[in-house]
Formats: C-alpha cells, structure tokens, sequence
C-alpha cells in the first residue's frame, strides 16, 4: 500500500511535468502570432503601475511577460524590470520588443510556480 501511494505520487508528478513541457512547447510553436495579436498593455495593468510605481526607484516583475508590453509599462515608472516567461519563443518577442522600442528588460526563462527570484527582491509585479 505505501508502495502503491509512492508509484502514485511519482505518477501525478510526472504527469505534471509532461502538462508543463506541454504548455511550454505549445507557447513556443505559437510565440510570434500570439505576441502580434497582444500588443498594448492592460488598462487595469496602466492604472495599477501608475497607482503603485511613482518613485522611479525599485525592481518590477512582468510575470508571465510573453512579448514584455507590460514591463514596457513597468519600465518607464521603474528603475529595474525583470520579464518571466517559460517560454523560449515568447521571450525572443520580448526582446525584439525591447530592442526595437528601445526599453531595458531582463529576461529570464522560468515558471511562475517557482520563481527563480530571491525573496524581497521585486518592489511592484504585474
């Protein structure tokens, strides 16, 4: 029975791990055309930085980024922004995005379940 408890955890991991190389690679094929048809930020997204990123000081996090038009955002009220994506292919939008409209982003491949990031060190996150 402990056996049987331990097969199933390793199987519901795995699976996991499968559903997220999924996501993943299904994000990566689609990257180009789903980034084209995301091209201005949230208005909710506006009101919240320009409500809670005065002072041009801090690290933002665009979490999720895909092609960064919110750390776009982030960028023009702070002083460091950070683009999350786990996309390979969507973080390549960003980066043209970022080059071509000449902003500053860090990009970093990661999954927002576990982020990648020191505790404490984002002050606003979209």
């Amino acid at each position: 029975m402990a056996g049987d408890q331990g097969r199933d955890r390793i199987r519901s991991h795995d699976d996991e791990c499968t559903r997220r190389a999924d996501v993943r690679d299904t994000y990566d094929r689609i990257a180009t055309h789903f980034a084209s048809t995301r091209e201005y930020a949230w208005p909710e997204v506006e009101a919240f930085v320009d409500a809670h990123a005065t002072d041009r000081s801090g690290v933002g996090l665009d979490l999720g980024c895909g092609n960064c038009r919110h750390a776009e955002l982030l960028e023009a009220h702070l002083e460091t922004v950070v683009g999350l994506d786990v996309s390979r292919g969507l973080l390549e939008t960003g980066r043209k995005r970022a080059l071509e409209r000449e902003f500053d982003v860090e990009l970093v491949q990661g999954d927002a379940s576990t982020l990648p990031l020191a505790d404490d060190s984002i002050d606003r996150a979209v």
